[in-house]
């Protein structure tokens, strides 16, 4: 983590010191470059980055063994990519498995009353 501030600190210098330069060259053509590196990235973050609202862990694995630059035609996920079905057969079999024990035990245990009296 202290190595991405140490780089966006690194990038943040070089564009603190670059702009004046830019603007005394360039003129208004250094806010057409910074807009449009803007819009790139708005881009690239609309296509290339899923969304991650409403999956399971697991259709993420599945998602992220995909390239990313086709990674835009599963961005946002169906209902069926949402959970993967292995994983719904696993929990509902131990469901079941568990619902099963409860009820052997409710037949075997017996309760015993004393009376103190």
């Amino acid at each position: 983590m202290s190595f991405c501030f140490f780089i966006n600190w690194i990038v943040d210098y070089g564009i603190t010191r670059a702009t004046p330069h830019m603007i005394t060259d360039m003129g208004y053509g250094t806010f057409l470059l910074y807009s449009l590196l803007t819009y790139a990235g708005v881009v690239f973050i609309y296509f290339c980055l899923p969304e991650m609202k409403g999956r399971s862990i697991e259709s993420m694995d599945d998602l992220f063994q995909r390239s990313l630059w086709t990674m835009y035609k599963h961005a946002y996920p169906t209902e069926e990519e949402k959970v993967r079905s292995d994983v719904q057969e696993t929990v509902r079999q131990a469901s079941f498995h568990t619902a099963t024990e409860r009820q052997k035990r409710k037949k075997g245990t017996a309760v015993f009353v004393e009376n103190a009296t």
